[in-house]
């Protein structure tokens, strides 16, 4: 079963069937589930459902192209992990699908947004995006042209050197807007949680797309902590922060909504520990990823 199936079953096309009040999506960044096994996260490991088994692609761009929209990146359409530099013409097949080192998601495709808006519901994307390449407005292969109707604390690639568009970090990062680009010193996993709690406590139907960059690289030291030293602890750190502020997405739901919670592709290699199939791998850290939900949604 692929993902976008699992969430048709979460929009059912019977009017009268039982339907979530908000769907919540809450996606990690380079996060394998042995890792998450590792780090402090009570939140997460509160949420009432797990699966035993569950697998992604191996890389970001391809893992979160084919979870917006259940098809496999090959062949269905072809899209890279890889971002061009900034002005760089992009080569394409003849057939017009960009060539593997492009990010971008082709138009064509049914998303899960577009899905949600025919059942009614309001689609939000908040956080990393990683499927354009476009650093500046107007975003072509935008969250907002791919059927979401808002977008906030968007970070159009990643935070932190090698993403383009002169981000700095986690602490000074370009956030992207409903289309207007500016740039934000707020801790991005808490720029991202705060319009999260902030849309969600206005209330009304929405399928709201958290899309964390933590814990991918750049490895830092969050704020609260200290005294870190090695990349593996950097990390797990930033694991536990985003632990906490999925805490605070919690506390904002009701009986009737639900929260899933997944990753896009396992733990990198530059983390100590991870072993011989890390990120990018098909073997077991790489592909192996967290599924875990809670709510009634009806």
């Amino acid at each position: 079963m692929t993902w976008f199936l699992a969430l048709q079953l979460l929009l059912p096309p019977i009017p009268e069937a039982p339907q979530p009040e908000r769907i919540v999506v809450v996606v990690a960044d380079d996060l394998g589930e042995q890792s998450l096994a590792e780090a402090q996260t009570p939140n997460i490991d509160s949420l009432g459902w797990r699966a035993t088994t569950f697998y992604g692609s191996p890389n970001c761009a391809p893992s979160r192209g084919k979870l917006l929209t259940g098809r496999r990146p090959l062949p269905s359409f072809q899209i890279g992990t890889n971002i061009r530099p900034q002005g760089q013409s992009v080569p394409e097949f003849p057939s017009g699908i960009p060539d593997e080192h492009n990010p971008a998601l082709p138009h064509w495709p049914m998303t899960v947004a577009e899905m949600a808006q025919t059942r009614g519901y309001t689609p939000i994307l908040l956080g990393k995006w990683a499927l354009t390449n476009d650093t500046d407005p107007p975003v072509e292969t935008g969250p907002l042209r791919h059927g979401f109707q808002v977008a906030r604390a968007v970070s159009l690639f990643g935070v932190g050197p090698g993403y383009g568009g002169g981000t700095e970090g986690n602490q000074a990062w370009r956030r992207y807007d409903d289309g207007v680009l500016s740039l934000e010193t707020t801790y991005n996993t808490q720029a991202i949680a705060d319009e999260a709690v902030t849309l969600l406590a206005a209330g009304g139907k929405a399928l709201v797309w958290v899309s964390f960059n933590a814990p991918h690289f750049p490895y830092h030291t969050p704020p609260g902590y200290s005294g870190l030293r090695t990349d593996r602890e950097k990390y797990l750190a930033m694991v536990e922060a985003m632990d906490f502020h999925i805490g605070r997405i919690l506390a904002q739901l009701g009986p009737d909504d639900l929260l899933i919670f997944l990753s896009d592709n396992g733990t990198p290699g530059g983390v100590e520990g991870v072993g011989e199939a890390p990120k990018g791998s098909v073997l077991d850290g790489g592909v192996p990823l967290p599924l875990r939900a809670t709510g009634s949604g009806g």
